[in-house]
């Protein structure tokens, strides 16, 4: 005779112990590990490899020039003007990639500018132009800049 309550106990045991829920277990956090990793991946948290070092610069297919060796006002256009001179010998003494440039109006009043320690002769070019440019405008010459050396030569 039944007394009006249902038995849960069907006398077996619990389906995660059986070997088909093991299994069911194990497919389900193997599932949620490989999930987990590639959402992981796509978010770029983890996985990244680390970005290549950045290529040493080129060398220069020829060696820098070697600093002018005593340079005398005599060998230098424009070396009537003091302040033109002492720049020049700082500019021969500095380290390459180096430009300078030039210019002169009718007046005679001389602008001129430079760059030194660049990474490359043209940066050395663009650089020492813009410098000019810039002097040309501090004195009030109104007159084109033109290159005077490039390196530790003056092609003036």
């Amino acid at each position: 005779m039944s007394d009006g309550k249902k038995s849960t106990n069907t006398g077996g045991s619990s389906f995660w112990s059986t070997l088909p829920g093991i299994l069911t277990g194990l497919a389900g956090v193997i599932g949620a590990i490989t999930a987990l990793i590639v959402g992981l991946k796509e978010a770029n948290l983890i996985g990244q490899t680390p970005a290549p070092p950045e290529p040493a610069p080129s060398q220069p297919e020829s060696e820098p020039s070697q600093p002018v060796e005593a340079v005398t006002v005599d060998d230098i256009p424009f070396g009537d003007d003091e302040e033109f001179v002492l720049d020049f010998q700082f500019y021969s003494e500095s380290p390459e990639y180096k430009s300078m440039f030039v210019s002169a109006d009718d007046q005679g009043l001389l602008g001129y500018g430079w760059a030194e320690g660049e990474a490359s002769q043209e940066a050395a070019d663009a650089a020492a132009q813009a410098d000019c440019q810039d002097d040309l405008l501090e004195i009030g010459v109104e007159a084109d800049c033109e290159i005077y050396a490039i390196g530790d030569e003056i092609v003036w």
